[in-house]
């Protein structure tokens, strides 16, 4: 038996039902604290079952005597309506509505459009598809989305569908569909990803634009000193717009000439450059072409546009 100071003696059970009564509120005043549900989320504690049970216990036996206090007042009581999906795992009220957003299992949020409109993994429905060849950039295929996706590592990779096609709309049963049919995926490196949307954010909206302009004749150590500049300003994901023309007094150069083979030449190298891996960037393009190379009538000037890839 416990005594007091005064000699009175004391039932130990109910000096075990105050301690743990105690406890209990001590416990819900803790669940009005967003950090400390997040800490119980990141150690799993809402995927457990028996802390469910003694979280449905909380909410029908202690949270009556403990409504009163300010702090269970503000336990988002607007999530109720979210509490559906998961009524057989999760206690039903406002204990339970909010530690609802913390489950691993909450559903997102219905104005997170970009997540649900993207097809990744199980979310391809087409049977079969094409794959882009990340080393290549060519096509392949057909291939099925599971078989895909069992051979990638799923922790690195997403599968995602960038194109529809006409199998998703058709609801026919065909014996053969053509490859034109299919949709086309990709498959996207989660970190490059991730790195890429932070770098998104960190610059400016307002695209610069840069000129850089050439003369057909154009020396090599020239050429070779305003392309490492044009290739700075397209890794800052600045927009690039080159010109070549003939300086004044050079002849025309007829169609299967020489001098017209060497222009184009001189064309393609350009974008070969400017449009090859980033150094700066594993895998990453360092441009696309916004604007193909697009001729005079007397085939003396020509001008594209590239754009960096760290810009929109």
């Amino acid at each position: 038996m416990l005594h007091t100071a005064t000699g009175t003696e004391l039932d130990p059970v109910r000096v075990a039902n105050q301690q743990r009564f105690s406890r209990d509120l001590e416990f819900l005043s803790a669940l009005s604290n967003p950090y400390y549900l997040h800490q119980l989320s990141q150690q799993g504690y809402f995927d457990d079952p028996a802390f469910l049970n003694y979280l449905e216990y909380l909410e029908y036996f202690r949270a009556p005597q403990y409504v009163n206090m300010k702090s269970f007042a503000l336990l988002s009581p607007t999530l109720r309506g979210r509490m559906t999906p998961l009524r057989a795992k999760l206690p039903i009220g406002p204990l339970g509505a909010a530690i609802l957003p913390f489950h691993t299992a909450a559903p997102r949020a219905a104005n997170d459009k970009s997540a649900q409109d993207k097809l990744v993994d199980e979310r391809i429905a087409a049977p079969l598809i094409q794959l882009v060849d990340p080393t290549s950039g060519q096509l392949q295929g057909p291939f099925k989305p599971q078989d895909i996706l069992a051979k990638i590592d799923r922790k690195a990779y997403l599968l995602v569908q960038v194109t529809k096609g006409a199998m998703d709309d058709s609801k026919q049963k065909k014996k053969e569909w053509s490859l034109r049919d299919l949709p086309i995926c990709r498959l996207i490196n989660k970190r490059m990803e991730y790195e890429r949307q932070r770098e998104k954010k960190k610059k400016p909206t307002s695209t610069q634009s840069k000129a850089l302009s050439l003369s057909w004749n154009v020396s090599d150590h020239d050429l070779s000193h305003k392309l490492s500049k044009a290739r700075r300003e397209l890794e800052r994901g600045h927009q690039v717009r080159v010109e070549i023309s003939a300086k004044s007094g050079t002849p025309r150069a007829l169609p299967g000439s020489q001098e017209a083979d060497g222009r184009l030449q001189l064309v393609e190298h350009i974008l070969s450059q400017l449009t090859q891996t980033s150094p700066t960037k594993s895998e990453a393009t360092l441009a696309r072409i916004t604007s193909p190379p697009s001729w005079n009538r007397s085939r003396t000037l020509v001008a594209f546009v590239l754009q960096g890839s760290g810009a929109a």
